[in-house]
């Protein structure tokens, strides 16, 4: 079995193998630009900033495509990504939403120690080399404390690996 965790879900991925680690015993898990411990964001999220963020989540549904986006996110010339971005910005309901989860995952990434990696036994993580989401380096020098897991940079990849690199993903074993 296989637990793929895209960003927020690389942190549900080890929150959950922590929790459960006995449902994690012979899973597989890639952790494709994901939230780690001790993970930063891109560019430092300042309270006053976050106050902010419903009126940004309103502008950004208007227009989820822009050329911010472009510079986020890299070419936009695959209709599958385009259509997952312009999903994005639509999945919190509420500003307020948008807000909590910002904090939570701030909190998370500060609060959480490596030691959560030891509930993984085996599988990788790609860290795609022009995320404009996570600061690379943070994500790398974290990815470097999981013993179990493989760290895959991602060259000339955003934070949408999938969308961008899908050669990068490892098979599936038997496959």
């Amino acid at each position: 079995m296989r637990v793929h965790g895209h960003s927020r879900g690389g942190a549900v991925t080890l929150e959950a193998a922590r929790q459960r680690p006995d449902l994690f015993e012979q899973v597989e898990v890639i952790l494709e630009a994901p939230v780690l411990p001790q993970g930063k964001p891109y560019k430092p999220v300042p309270p006053l900033a976050r106050w902010f963020a419903p009126f940004y989540l309103f502008a950004w549904q208007q227009q989820p495509i822009s050329p911010a986006s472009a510079m986020i996110f890299g070419p936009l010339d695959n209709p599958r990504k385009r259509e997952l971005i312009m999903a994005l910005p639509f999945n919190p309901r509420f500003g307020h939403t948008f807000v909590t989860n910002m904090n939570d995952l701030a909190k998370w990434m500060d609060t959480t120690g490596s030691d959560i990696y030891q509930h993984v036994k085996y599988g990788a993580i790609l860290v795609p080399t022009k995320d404009r989401v996570l600061q690379v380096a943070a994500m790398r020098a974290s990815a470097q404390q999981a013993e179990n897991l493989q760290i895959i940079d991602v060259d000339d990849c955003s934070h949408l690996v999938t969308a961008d690199r899908p050669d990068a993903i490892p098979p599936l074993p038997g496959v």
